[in-house]
């Protein structure tokens, strides 16, 4: 378990307030009922992280992840007798055009299984790119070198309001990290959940500038006894948008033992960081009802590019039969930052899709009967939204898939959803599954697009001759083809990971605003470090760029 030490050189004011509907899970406006500001972050003092040697990894929590609420059973290979390919496979890929950047090591193993590695691409008010990654239990800022300028604990970022669920409860995970590209600020966040999830809260941290060393603002939303699972963040151009799969955990007092209700996912969205003064002493969400389980694993769409949309944000979600864990739709939604309202928009046909693993573990490695989680009944994070100047515009998602019905091996299915004028209706204008041999397992992808049309993706792969152990990959589409090219290997992971099933529940693609093409790319890979022969779940992190040659800085 990450080590979290309480005593620091953060704080200023530090506010509690009341919640205006503590343990509402939808329907309503929920209120931050702390606030504290830090001190500088470059002022902060490292907490070294120790682990002793005997000590399990804490896996960090997640109840029952499928919209019925139970887990899928995994499909074993045969699709109930019938054979069937993926009808999107792609079968011939032209040579790479991709030119390598800078790569590099990121942080490292903190206690806690899957790191759910994140990061995002800013800049200082000099001018100068920053990398913020976070994994669970802490975070890192880079400049494109590869130097770190800061890291420390985030139970260390959250000690200045010490007071609060974000500080006790400091290790929840599903940690995220976003640029706002409109207002220039960082937005980091966390879970937060007491011992028997009577009480699990959100936390989010907002920097105060556009530089990431600098101080910042701090807010707990307090959920009750809903626990927001998954949560994902979007920056639009009226409003920060906010989703998660609720859930009511109920913990047996005697054994121990938790059991989860899936209550339905939900929307919320909170008013973009604009202030030019002191920072407002509260926040507040607005968030639709909860209680459709059909709604489950909802996106937000996140803004790239200089171009605002106009209206509120878009929310998709992938379809499967929950029987099957197949599908062949996604689900269309908007959400009405004003009045709550989530609204479904239709749905887009997509050729059928067969979940990765069944939605849940397949994913072999060498030297080990542990196979790995693939996290496949659910879109992966970001939902790229991008706006061209001519008006146009599309968002690029992706998700794992199992190939075909002869093995459970996985790859990568990819949509590119287009719009004639930047809102809805939106189209399916390209989708391709992206398995370049028979042999591979790749998931966990992250995918963005640049400002020339361009398409980076980046995921693991694992299982065969050539990719033994859990490695790092990237390829990339050109504008205007639903094709991949062929994927470049970015670091060969050294070591499987067993013990634990967990594998980083998503990884991260992120645009350089600074020139609106170089794409950086986080995820995990499994350590060397064994020790006494028993423990092989340590993880690195790597962070690594590419760009087309095609685009045009800034154009």
């Amino acid at each position: 378990m990450a080590i979290i030490l309480k005593s620091f050189a953060l704080t200023a004011a530090v506010a509690l307030l009341p919640a205006v509907s503590a343990g509402q899970h939808g329907g309503a406006t929920i209120r931050s009922v702390a606030h504290a500001t830090t001190a500088p972050m470059n002022s902060h003092v490292p907490i070294p992280f120790e682990w002793q040697p005997g000590t399990p990894a804490r896996v960090v929590i997640y109840p029952k992840r499928t919209g019925s609420g139970s887990s899928k059973p995994t499909r074993g290979g045969g699709g109930g007798g019938t054979s069937w390919t993926d009808p999107d496979l792609q079968t011939s890929y032209a040579t790479s055009t991709l030119v390598p950047g800078t790569e590099f090591q990121g942080q490292s193993f903190t206690g806690a299984i899957p790191p759910d590695t994140n990061l995002s691409i800013g800049q200082d008010p000099s001018g100068n790119t920053q990398i913020v990654q976070v994994v669970n239990t802490s975070y890192a800022v880079y400049n494109t070198s590869g130097t770190q300028l800061v890291t420390n604990d985030l139970g260390a970022l959250f000690a200045a309001m010490p007071n609060s669920n974000c500080y006790v409860n400091a290790d929840g995970g599903d940690v995220l990290a976003l640029f706002d590209k409109a207002d220039h600020r960082w937005i980091m966040s966390q879970l937060a959940y007491s011992s028997d999830f009577t009480q699990n809260d959100y936390c989010i941290a907002i920097s105060d500038t556009a530089d990431a060393t600098g101080t910042w603002e701090l807010y707990d939303i307090p959920f009750g006894n809903g626990v927001p699972d998954y949560p994902k963040l979007g920056v639009w151009s009226d409003a920060v948008y906010f989703s998660a799969n609720m859930f009511h955990i109920t913990v047996n007092p005697i054994t121990g033992t938790t059991s989860s209700t899936f209550l339905g996912a939900q929307a919320c969205s909170f008013p973009r960081p604009s202030w030019t003064g002191a920072a407002p002493a509260t926040i507040s969400f607005t968030c639709s009802g909860s209680g459709n389980t059909g709604i489950y694993n909802i996106l937000p769409a996140d803004i790239d590019g200089p171009n605002l949309p106009s209206g509120s944000d878009y929310y998709v979600q992938f379809v499967s039969n929950l029987s099957s864990t197949s599908g062949n739709a996604l689900a269309l939604y908007q959400f009405n930052p004003t009045t709550g309202a989530l609204t479904s928009l239709g749905t887009l046909a997509v050729g059928t899709v067969h979940e990765a693993c069944g939605g849940v573990t397949c994913i072999p490695q060498s030297g080990t009967t542990q196979q790995l989680d693939s996290v496949g009944d659910r879109l992966m994070y970001r939902l790229s939204y991008r706006k061209s100047s001519d008006g146009t515009a599309a968002m690029v998602l992706n998700q794992s898939v199992q190939v075909r019905s002869a093995a459970a091996q996985t790859g990568i299915r990819w949509y590119r959803l287009c719009s004639a004028t930047g809102s809805a209706p939106f189209t399916v204008c390209a989708q391709s599954t992206f398995s370049p041999d028979t042999a591979t397992s790749r998931w966990m992808g992250s995918i963005a697009q640049d400002s020339a049309g361009n398409i980076g993706l980046g995921y693991s792969l694992s299982g065969s001759a050539a990719h033994p152990y859990p490695s790092i990959s990237v390829a990339g589409a050109a504008a205007g083809s639903n094709a991949m090219q062929a994927e470049q290997l970015v670091f060969a992971g050294p070591n499987f990971q067993d013990t634990y099933n967990r594998w980083g529940d998503y990884s991260s693609m992120s645009l350089d605003p600074k020139d609106d093409c170089t794409f950086w790319y986080t995820t995990e890979y499994s350590t060397t470090t064994n020790l006494f022969g028993a423990w092989n779940f340590f993880w690195g992190t790597v962070i690594d760029s590419f760009h087309f040659p095609s685009c045009t800085a800034n154009p």
